[in-house]
């Protein structure tokens, strides 16, 4: 058995003024009101997915086990 990760949740990693003039400059709104909308949102309105990855970040997901195949070590180690 092995520990694997699953993909976080993504955010914006600067600040909220930075967001919303990339927003500007690609001529859509990257608020709701009251907060930003998603990086993902930002993509689907038409933001440059690359410019998006430059001011977006991404955690670590919740942990899992998985099945490791251990045949290639196994063969390696003469087993």
């Amino acid at each position: 058995m092995g520990i694997e990760h699953s993909r976080g949740r993504e955010f914006w990693n600067k600040p909220e003024a930075e967001i919303l003039a990339i927003g500007e400059m690609f001529g859509v709104k990257l608020d709701k009101g009251v907060a930003l909308i998603t990086p993902n949102a930002a993509r689907k309105l038409g933001v440059d997915p690359s410019v998006v990855e430059l001011y977006a970040s991404r955690n670590t997901g919740a942990a899992k086990l998985v099945q490791i195949d251990t045949t290639d070590a196994r063969k390696a180690f003469g087993g």
